[in-house]
């Protein structure tokens, strides 16, 4: 277990762009569900006479929208070490180092 465990780790390590824009792509869906949640029960209170109450929708879209700035940040920090690392750590030829195993 503590292989895979490790095994995981420097998988990770290494791909770690990936599981940013995964992580980014997982708070958009759940911005777009919230986001059409609140929108079907907005109209369902002005068609219906439904009784949702609506600033704890907003609130939520808060939070989340939080949760993306916060992705967004993570991946423009790793983006800019990469560039740093690709344009004036790293000779011309020769790929930046971006983690996990160096073998």
């Amino acid at each position: 277990m503590k292989d895979k465990i490790l095994q995981f780790g420097k998988w990770a390590e290494s791909n770690h762009m990936t599981l940013i824009y995964l992580a980014g792509a997982w708070v958009l869906a759940l911005l777009s569900l919230w986001s059409l949640s609140i929108l079907m029960c907005f109209w369902l209170n002005g068609l219906f006479g439904y009784h949702f109450e609506l600033n704890v929708g907003i609130s939520g879209i808060a939070t989340i929208a939080t949760a993306g700035a916060t992705v967004y940040g993570i991946a423009r920090a790793a983006q800019a070490k990469y560039n740093t690392d690709s344009t004036v750590n790293t000779p011309m030829s020769i790929m930046p180092y971006k983690g996990g195993n160096s073998k």
